[in-house]
């Protein structure tokens, strides 16, 4: 025997938050960049920071870590720093590019891509 059964979404979805917070764009996402040299991904994000000038006085920087895979498989990373302003240089997208990575291996980079 049939037996009709109507659902609704309320009973069904769970229920969403009114007051959700606001993303916050002040710092750039992660992201994926195809190295000009080496043709595979990499993963790139940045984390804020601190760096003290002679004087001691503390100035925001970004700590750019750019991920990649090893010969073995591990993980591989160059951490860059630059100081922080209010958008991202575009030469700076090129440079991250062409970095120069001596324990990079393309083939397991393009096979198991760095990623959150």
């Amino acid at each position: 025997m049939f037996e009709a059964h109507n659902f609704y979404a309320d009973e069904v979805l769970p229920a969403v938050q009114i007051n959700q917070p606001e993303p916050d764009f002040s710092q750039p996402a992660a992201i994926h960049l195809i190295h000009s040299r080496y043709q595979c991904p990499l993963y790139i994000w940045f984390a804020p920071g601190k760096r003290k000038t002679a004087q001691g006085h503390p100035q925001p920087v970004w700590y750019i870590h750019v991920e990649y895979r090893q010969s073995d498989g591990s993980h591989g990373c160059q951490i860059l720093e630059r100081p922080r302003s209010e958008s991202i240089p575009p030469q700076l997208w090129q440079q991250l590019t062409e970095l120069e990575l001596a324990d990079i291996c393309p083939l397991q980079t393009r096979a198991a891509p760095v990623g959150r």
